[in-house]
């Protein structure tokens, strides 16, 4: 397992959906930071700290994931 902080790295918006540049969460993954179930955990983290669904952002383009252990 580790842990990771997931930052936007830019402001982005869909439909209703908007965020800033700079939001973050530290989520703990376990296996692959590309796997189906990291990017599950990711989103629920971001739907528990801002009420967020961020599912359609989980990409490179939008997010910089910083490995912290």
């Amino acid at each position: 397992m580790a842990l990771y902080k997931v930052t936007a790295k830019r402001t982005g918006t869909w439909g209703k959906t908007r965020f800033e540049k700079g939001m973050s969460v530290e989520v703990v993954i376990q296996g692959a930071i590309s796997s189906t179930q990291s990017k599950e955990t990711i989103k629920n983290a971001w739907m528990n700290k801002y009420g967020i669904d961020l599912a359609q952002f989980t990409n490179d383009t939008y997010l910089d994931y910083e490995k912290l252990n």
